[in-house]
């Protein structure tokens, strides 16, 4: 038989069962294609959290988010999105200070599984929270309609509470809400919400308010070469060591200033001559003339304002090494021997107290009441146990259980 007969017999000889072979070995690849894994970087970053900051402490990270690389079936894949993922760290149990901790990420679908996070460790800094009560200004933003000018703003309440780091809530004189105009003809009433901002005009994390948004009305009127701005404080020197700036008051709290308008666009706010805080503490109302630029007449001929300065002394914590006091121990046993025979504890308060603090003046009490016999035994120790003069507070104690040994006397 000629060659290509044998060819053509081969290829149609029980082809029926042959295409059959062929549709299942391309449906059996096609299913194991669809079940390889893939692994790849997920495109979305992940939020970051810091969990367990410890009470009375806040925590500050520069990293807000992470990338991750994801290993999942194809099909999974497709269905996954940034809220299947958690990125954290944990802080637990730890006092002020900058720590280097591993980022922590998880899955929470099953069957998913994540190789790495970049990064993989993050530098966290624990630091005492501060709170103080500071105005409330309004920033605009826009301009109001044809022939119009904004008047000034109604805020309610005009003073909130704002708390987080002491390093950053020291800096900041007042809370800033913001409203944009656009081409209003009548009075606008807006519910904002609060931030904190620095010279540049950039926001300040980590910083908490109390009540978080506030009522503006900016009285839309005729316009006129007149604005209402706010007063920034100017102070110089340097404070007692181991206090800092808590709270500013001032009365009036803005001005209405006149002027070209090309001088008036350029001013948000006048500053007062400068007032010397040096070895400032506790409270002090005083008086300080404006610092009035050029080409800027205040109506109302005001030419100073009262300020009132508030001090309030820096909460740190220190380390230190001190020893126990036996309560309740019964009178027919002695204390022969402990391990270890001191103890680490860290506690918090004003700098210039814990400055002066030396071990004596704190100890570690030891409830024996309910060992009534002789022996070895191990006790659970926690700043609870932890006693310290007033204005000190315990924050933690290390190690966290002691051994020790009672015997006849």
């Amino acid at each position: 038989m000629a060659p290509h007969h044998r060819l053509k017999k081969i290829f149609l000889e029980n082809w029926q069962a042959k295409l059959l072979s062929i549709l299942l070995a391309s449906g059996l690849w096609f299913y194991i294609a669809s079940g390889e894994s893939k692994i790849a970087t997920f495109p979305n970053k992940i939020p970051l959290e810091v969990r367990n900051v410890p009470q009375g402490l806040v925590a500050i990270s520069d990293v807000e988010s992470v990338t991750i690389r994801v290993v999942a079936d194809y099909p999974t894949w497709n269905k996954l999105s940034t809220s299947s993922f958690k990125a954290y760290v944990d802080v637990a149990d730890r006092p002020t200070g900058t720590y280097e901790l591993n980022v922590n990420a998880i899955s929470l679908v099953s069957n998913v599984g994540i190789s790495s996070a970049e990064p993989s460790k993050i530098f966290v800094t624990l630091e005492n929270v501060a709170k103080k009560i500071v105005p409330v200004t309004v920033k605009l933003l826009g301009k109001p309609g044809e022939g119009l000018a904004s008047l000034e703003p109604k805020i309610t309440p005009d003073e909130v509470e704002i708390a987080g780091p002491a390093s950053k809530v020291e800096k900041i004189l007042n809370a800033v809400c913001k409203i944009m105009l656009e081409g209003d003809t009548v009075d606008v009433k807006k519910t904002v919400k609060l931030i904190a901002e620095d010279a540049a005009g950039a926001e300040i994390k980590n910083i908490s308010f109390t009540p978080t948004e506030v009522e503006v009305t900016v009285p839309i009127g005729k316009a006129g070469k007149t604005k209402t701005v706010g007063i920034k404080v100017n102070t110089t020197g340097s404070l007692k060591t181991g206090w800092w700036l808590s709270k500013i008051t001032v009365n009036p709290s803005s001005l209405t200033i006149g002027g070209s308008d090309q001088v008036l666009k350029d001013i948000d706010f006048i500053q007062t001559k400068p007032i010397d805080i040096t070895d400032l503490s506790g409270e002090e109302k005083t008086f300080a003339f404006l610092d009035i630029p050029s080409g800027i007449t205040i109506l109302g001929d005001i030419n100073k304002v009262e300020v009132n300065l508030y001090t309030s002394p820096i909460s740190t914590s220190r380390e230190m090494t001190v020893g126990y006091s036996w309560q309740n121990l019964s009178q027919s046993l002695k204390v022969a021997s402990v391990s270890p025979s001191n103890v680490q504890v860290i506690v918090s308060g004003p700098a210039d107290i814990l400055q002066n603090l030396t071990a004596s003046d704190i100890s570690v009490l030891v409830n024996l009441q309910n060992y009534n016999s002789a022996g070895t035994y191990s006790i659970d120790l926690s700043k609870n146990n932890i006693s310290t003069p007033p204005n000190v507070t315990g924050v933690n104690i290390m190690p966290s259980a002691i051994s020790i040994q009672l015997a006849i006397k």
